[in-house]
């Protein structure tokens, strides 16, 4: 049920943020010793590498603090977004990440000073003191990076001048968001509902196609019509990307987007050169599409179209049962973290007005993680939580078994625990469920999740590519070259299955994800990953679950490459990407044959 308030929710279905302040009191006490902390930093100016004594209590400041800082910020944001419209959060929220912004001004001498120093001195001190060892990851991460790290100054200049590059992102969505209005639908029950951003995907879910073909048209007669903004807000962003590429010496975009978690580019090369070579099961998923919906032309307002009319629900404690005996696969320790986070409250389950839209995972080392939703009790918001609790999991096990600075891991490996959760729930309900609309419904909304994580998000990661390549060489990005870009791209992938319409070429407006470069390039590896280990898991080989319960345990203490490699995913070749699109080939066949 949707509730009116947040006062209405049972404390039952509620995340326990207590664990971590009692009171904002508490939390304000916390900020302004802090605010005081962060001054220390200072004290070690023209000093870290002076001895290995020096260089461990820099770094253990430092740390010290970071991780306070990250605490008080995790609150205040998750408080935030209990309730966008209490202003007393968001001044908080505004005050950590202020706090934020000074401690990493006051700090920006730090990794100059490392990396002005002969690195082999650097290594003499960690073989010199045993408590550097535990840094050692992170200090060979940053001797990795010395050619693109500049002097303290010029850091400290980039600081200040990255400071709103946050606004790129922000004026895009505050139109589509808060601003634009996209008139009203009639929904299927005849009432007429507000269009929005976040109520779109919906009414292009109904199986009424007027429903569908209102909602397109009116959301993209309204988008076009602002395409110069938002356009300008994006190529802004990619030029500025650009320029820290150039200043900091990078050979291009996707290169400074990398070179920290060294992920090599034959990675990106083997994904594309998979997804190139097997676009025919792409289309095979749209003309299934077009066939069960009895349709002669598939048109861009159809593709998302619910085939599946299930309607059953699923209260949260039935939600909870299914997610541990699914699970249970998984092994004893994975299950108890389970538990806890069912009995410690851990989540925030239940929708009301002034809750931020969506779902998510979030943490901070020495509290346990939290999982956020919009429970709306049906199957696939039960997969949304068996997703973020992949991630939750793989947070409490990173912490468990590391230290702070270690216990971090890349995007680029934590997708593959959430979507691997999502292969297991889906394969368990196919395998166990006595319903043969369970069964269909499950496949399919595992398809939705394959093709949109592996196919949709290679199509726009190749956006990407070509216009930061683009950028990368000097060329003047309009407008055009963007509705022209996902146009063609749009066609190479569809084949003759979808009859593109001129509003196709504006979809790239919709995407924020394109304001965090190549972002969807990682989450189409994870997903393809996810496939990789949820099918091994599914077969009972135990070997691979043993090393993959491993990689959960080994936060950031390698780089993701590494961490993929030792679990038994190789992502080098392209063996991972075909067996994700056999495996996405092998569910079409078999939910043809049950509808």
């Amino acid at each position: 049920m949707e509730y009116k308030n947040r006062e209405d929710v049972p404390n039952e279905y509620k995340w326990d943020l207590s664990t971590r302040y009692k009171t904002e009191e508490d939390w304000e006490k916390d900020y302004n010793k802090l605010s005081e902390e962060i001054k220390e930093i200072s004290n070690f100016k023209g000093k870290v590498t002076g001895s290995s004594d020096y260089l461990l209590k820099t770094l253990k400041k430092y740390f010290e603090i970071e991780c306070k800082l990250v605490k008080l910020f995790v609150y205040a944001d998750l408080k935030n977004k209990e309730d966008l419209g209490n202003n007393a959060d968001k001044l908080m929220l505004d005050k950590a990440s202020n706090l934020f912004t000074q401690f990493s001004l006051k700090s920006s001498y730090l990794e100059p000073e490392i990396l002005s120093c002969d690195e082999n001195v650097i290594r003499k001190y960690v073989d010199e003191k045993k408590e550097l060892k535990e840094y050692s990851v992170f200090l060979e991460r940053l001797l990795r990076s010395k050619k693109h790290i500049l002097s303290e100054r010029e850091e400290r200049i980039i600081s200040l001048l990255t400071k709103t590059n946050g606004s790129f992102s922000n004026i895009s969505a505050i139109l589509k968001d808060s601003i634009l209005e996209y008139g009203k639908i009639k929904n299927e029950n005849g009432e007429d509902v507000e269009l929005t951003q976040g109520n779109y995907r919906k009414f292009l879910q109904s199986r009424d196609r007027e429903i569908r073909k209102n909602a397109f048209y009116k959301m993209f007669d309204k988008l076009k019509q602002f395409k110069d903004i938002f356009s300008t807000s994006l190529i802004s962003k990619y030029e500025s990307f650009d320029a820290l590429v150039k200043v900091r010496g990078y050979k291009n975009s996707f290169d400074m987007s990398v070179y920290d978690i060294n992920v090599p580019v034959t990675v990106n090369n083997n994904l594309y050169n998979v997804i190139n070579k097997r676009l025919s099961v792409y289309q095979k998923y749209y003309r299934m599409i077009k066939n069960k919906l009895k349709l002669d032309i598939l048109y861009p307002y159809d593709i998302q179209t619910k085939l599946i009319d299930y309607k059953e629900e699923y209260s949260i404690e039935e939600a909870k049962e299914l997610i541990l005996k699914a699970l249970s696969c998984m092994g004893e320790e994975y299950g108890e973290v389970l538990k806890k986070a069912f009995d410690e409250r851990w989540i925030d389950y239940c929708t009301y007005k002034g809750k931020k839209s969506g779902a998510f995972s979030a943490g901070n080392y020495g509290n346990t993680p939290v999982v956020f939703l919009n429970y709306n009790y049906r199957l696939d918001d039960v997969s949304a939580l068996a997703h973020e609790l992949g991630h939750a999991v793989h947070t409490y096990l990173s912490d468990k078994y590391n230290n702070y600075i270690n216990s971090d891991y890349e995007l680029f490996v934590a997708e593959v625990a959430s979507l691997t959760n999502e292969v297991i729930l889906s394969n368990y309900i196919i395998e166990n469920s006595n319903s043969k609309e369970e069964k269909a419904a499950s496949i399919y909304n595992l398809l939705d999740v394959i093709q949109n994580n592996l196919f949709d998000a290679a199509l726009e990661g190749e956006f990407e590519n070509i216009l930061h390549a683009r950028v990368n060489n000097g060329d003047t990005l309009s407008t055009e070259d963007l509705n022209n870009t996902i146009f063609e791209l749009r066609k190479k992938y569809y084949g003759d299955t979808v009859e593109l319409l001129d509003e196709t070429k504006y979809s790239w407006i919709r995407r924020d994800h394109y304001f965090r470069p190549f972002y969807l390039y990682q989450y189409a590896v994870g997903v393809s990953c996810a496939c990789y280990a949820g099918k091994k898991i599914i077969s009972g080989d135990k070997n691979f679950l043993n090393k993959y319960l491993n990689f959960l345990k080994s936060g950031g203490k390698d780089y993701p490459i590494n961490l993929l490699k030792n679990a038994g995913i190789d992502v080098t070749g392209e063996e991972v990407f075909d067996v994700a699109i056999d495996y996405f080939n092998d569910l079409i066949d078999e939910f043809e044959k049950l509808v």
